[in-house]
């Protein structure tokens, strides 16, 4: 037992139970032994990576693409002298580099304009771009708000349908180790959010809300006052979040790079994350002043901004074998519609045009899409991206030992 398990422990015994939000908000984002703040400590003494893997690390052409859009969305709004862009949960920088990098190649009076906030509530010395705290967030600017897997890691409530109610569970405590125990919805906003799932879920499904989101919202509000926000993440619309065939809820723990069934074990030492509710994203940016422009998979949107032509560009660009399947390889998975590919994208409006439909979520051939050449971004070793093909297939990743001109030569010199 760890001393944040112990903590929970006490906490419990002393109060009664607590719900999960509490406990997933302790467990992920506690100063003193949480996982993102142990997980920073082993990155920064380099004892271990991650125990996920994200869009940014599979390739730059995912940051690359994402600049694609923020200058497609610069346009719309005629170009201003200063765009703002403000990424939340920027974790290490890694993509917030890979897009301003980018931008650069892409467009000189767009770089100019680009201002660009990297932000994370648990800020670190960053290895690739700067990171500040939440606090430090720009207000009432024009630009973009920005969030790659961000929603998915805020801290959710879990309930389950016993004989057509809902029923909350919380993290009580029993035999000296945490446990689950049932009770009534600590918070009204809870059933109103499932609605009537009597009607259509069966008894013992399982599933989770998160409650933060309109207090999210708000706060993107407030550093809007025109732009556009740009989520980035995996879940559905409601009707797909709580059907029947999901009744084991989406709820997801990940160790040493393995799916953990059990959040209430090795508390601190694992990640937690919920699939996304995106009709109530819609209502909560709703609520909060912005319109929907539209929603896509992560596969339609890379595609619509320029993918399939990187990939075409990366075919004849005449690279070493090794370099082609490497950069080929990361690029297929963020396309991949049984992974990454199936992502949820997201764009809202305020005070912004929404027609056209911006280029990430238009359809082949829209008038609208970028269509001029892209530069090429391509790995390159030490910047931070995963090593997709060295894991994968090691073999295949390795420069061949010897050139078609060395065996040409050993030849020649053998006749």
């Amino acid at each position: 037992m760890n001393n944040l398990e112990a903590a929970l422990l006490e906490r419990i015994r002393d109060c009664g139970p607590i719900t999960f939000a509490e406990f997933m908000e302790t467990a992920l984002y506690s100063p003193s032994g949480g996982y993102y703040s142990r997980l920073d400590g082993l990155r920064d003494s380099g004892a271990g990576p991650a125990d996920y893997f994200t869009s940014p690390m599979a390739h730059p052409v995912f940051g690359a693409l994402v600049a694609v859009q923020l200058r497609e969305m610069w346009t719309r709004l005629d170009g201003p002298d200063e765009f703002a862009v403000v990424e939340q949960g920027a974790g290490d920088g890694l993509m917030a580099r890979d897009i301003t990098a980018y931008a650069r190649r892409l467009d000189a009076a767009f770089a100019n304009a680009l201002r660009y906030t990297a932000v994370d509530r648990l800020p670190r010395p960053a290895t690739w771009h700067p990171v500040v705290a939440p606090d430090r967030s720009p207000l009432a600017v024009t630009g973009c708000v920005l969030s790659n897997e961000l929603l998915d890691a805020m801290p959710v409530h879990r309930f389950v349908i016993r004989q057509g109610e809902v029923r909350e569970l919380y993290v009580g405590v029993r035999d000296g180790k945490l446990c689950e125990v049932e009770g009534a919805p600590s918070e009204s906003v809870l059933v109103a959010r499932l609605g009537n799932p009597a009607a259509k879920l069966p008894d013992g499904f399982r599933g989770e809300v998160n409650l933060g989101l309109d207090d999210w919202a708000r706060h993107v509000s407030g550093i809007l006052r025109q732009g556009y926000v740009l989520t980035i993440d995996y879940g559905y619309a409601r009707p797909q979040l709580y059907a029947p065939a999901r009744w084991r809820g989406s709820l997801r723990c990940y160790y040493r790079h393995t799916l953990d069934a059990n959040p209430l074990e090795r508390v601190g030492r694992k990640d937690m994350t919920a699939h996304v509710d995106f009709t109530a994203v819609d209502d909560a940016l709703r609520s909060a002043g912005f319109v929907k422009a539209g929603h896509t998979t992560q596969a339609q949107f890379l595609d619509s901004l320029g993918a399939g032509r990187i990939l075409a560009s990366l075919r004849s660009r005449g690279l070493p074998q090794h370099e082609a399947n490497a950069n080929r390889i990361g690029i297929v998975e963020l396309l991949n519609p049984q992974g990454m590919g199936n992502f949820r994208v997201s764009i809202h409006a305020k005070q912004a045009p929404i027609e056209p439909r911006p280029a990430g979520l238009a359809e082949r051939g829209d008038s609208s899409q970028p269509w001029e050449p892209l530069p090429l971004p391509l790995l390159q070793q030490g910047e931070g991206h995963a090593a997709l093909l060295a894991s994968r297939y090691p073999e295949a990743a390795q420069p061949p030992a010897t050139t078609w001109e060395d065996l040409f030569a050993a030849r020649a010199g053998d006749s």
